[in-house]
């Protein structure tokens, strides 16, 4: 290969350098510009990045596996959390003690990495590396979906932070605007990466999404503030995750509790007309039942006339002057029992 196929045009360096000089000095001797079409971390070179990140990711798992303090306890939690596919539980584990967990030194295992230079990684892998060595937990709000990758969000852990941009295809495929999830971030050259999956918090009105975030904390024992709270996340996410699925839970129990859900039949022999019959059960809805009504078809019936629903509540002909009525709310079913005949 000739020197001069060798050659790229840099517009961090206003120069031509040789390929090598370009992957060696990425983002650090050279500050390269997203427009820049030699460089895996901007987002239009994704599936390039990914290639690089999958391959970091191996590394990582096995530095982590080589350095804890405790190999066979932390594979034996690993495989507890797996299941089959990585999960929220496993990425929360490796996140703890590969990023936060600090040792007796007070180095965490990343950083006891990069003391050696991040033996093993190629130049792009070790860019990736040094933005996870700065992750952290975070509930990040969903402002605009940019594209098929791209996010624009905020963290709700520090809301005086300026609004910033993810990169992730599988969260942006999923995502809703103005919804909440719990992840991990770490910083890139251009944008923001997530580390593993994340989970949507469910709404729970009338409490706001930080609201919600900050009592759950606060209830399982952790402290308040930005920096408290990402601290004790760091620790306790899957604690945090679990009891959030069992308030969204409990208050969905509660809800179903509440229903007037009784289910009732009866066959009524109209002794006035059906029109009349009609327009006396649309008054009982307008009497302050909150029942939605709505036509719909429950079979054959004479020219003219268009059976009335009620929800799932409905009549259905059955013979001359008789209609069958189904139930499925205890206030409506009382009011047919009042007006019998």
């Amino acid at each position: 290969m000739g020197k001069k196929t060798r050659m790229r045009e840099c517009p961090a360096a206003g120069r031509e350098i040789e390929a090598f000089e370009c992957a060696a000095g990425r983002h650090t001797t050279y500050s390269c510009p997203e427009r820049c079409p030699f460089d895996p971390f901007s987002p239009a070179h994704y599936d390039q990045f990914r290639q690089i990140e999958q391959s970091a990711d191996a590394k990582f798992l096995q530095w982590i596996f080589e350095n804890v303090a405790d190999r066979n306890q932390f594979a034996a939690g690993l495989d507890f959390r797996i299941g089959d596919a990585p999960n929220n539980p496993y990425f929360h584990y490796l996140a703890w003690h590969g990023v936060y967990r600090k040792d007796s030194n007070g180095e965490t295992c990343v950083e006891q990495w990069s003391k050696s230079a991040f033996r093993g990684l190629t130049s792009d892998e070790r860019v990736l590396m040094r933005g996870r060595m700065k992750m952290r937990p975070a509930m990040i709000e969903i402002h605009r979906v940019l594209d098929d990758k791209r996010l624009e969000v905020v963290d709700l852990i520090d809301p005086m932070k300026p609004p910033f941009t993810v990169v992730d295809r599988g969260l942006a495929q999923q995502a809703v605007r103005f919804g909440v999830y719990a992840v991990h971030t770490f910083p890139l050259p251009h944008y923001f990466r997530v580390f593993g999956a994340c989970l949507m918090l469910p709404s729970l009105p009338p409490l706001d999404p930080e609201e919600v975030v900050t009592q759950i904390i606060r209830h399982l024992g952790g402290v308040v503030g930005e920096t408290g709270m990402r601290c004790w996340l760091a620790e306790h996410y899957e604690k945090f995750e679990d009891a959030l699925t069992a308030v969204a839970l409990a208050r969905r129990r509660s809800m179903f509790d509440q229903l007037d859900a009784q289910f009732g039949k009866a066959v009524y022999e109209l002794m006035r007309s059906f029109a009349e019959c009609r327009a006396r059960l649309a008054e009982a809805g307008r009497s302050g039942s909150r029942l939605c009504w709505r036509r719909r078809n429950f079979g054959t019936h004479s020219p003219g006339q268009d059976p009335l629903a009620i929800g799932r509540h409905g009549w259905r002909p059955i013979g001359h002057a008789t209609r069958a009525i189904s139930i499925f709310n205890g206030q409506l079913g009382a009011f047919c029992r009042r007006t019998e005949g």
